[in-house]
């Protein structure tokens, strides 16, 4: 998958954080066994959501986007176990286990 967004009029809905719990889902049933991203540097919202959702930086990638030229920060996870987020926990709900 090359990229996931959500259009401004329909963040902060949930709806980020339930298509990345399904692909979680969806690659956990398929066999895999770690989650691996890249977001942009300057990307706050996203890295907030990644990090709710169990991902943890390992490392950065230097000038990987062109267009601002800036690094990517590569994320990690495992695939096991359930997708719990802030929302999720404040809601009382854990999604996609």
């Amino acid at each position: 998958l090359a990229s996931v967004a959500v259009k401004e009029t329909f963040r902060r809905q949930g709806i980020a954080i339930r298509l990345i719990a399904e692909m979680i889902r969806q690659g956990r049933e398929g066999g895999a066994k770690e989650i691996w991203l890249d977001v942009r540097e300057s990307n706050a919202a996203a890295r907030r959501l990644y990090e709710g959702l169990g991902f943890r930086e390992v490392y950065r990638r230097k000038n990987y986007y062109r267009k601002p030229k800036e690094d990517a920060l590569v994320l990690f996870r495992s695939a096991d176990g359930a997708v719990r987020s802030t929302v999720a926990r404040d809601s009382g709900q854990a999604l996609g286990g």
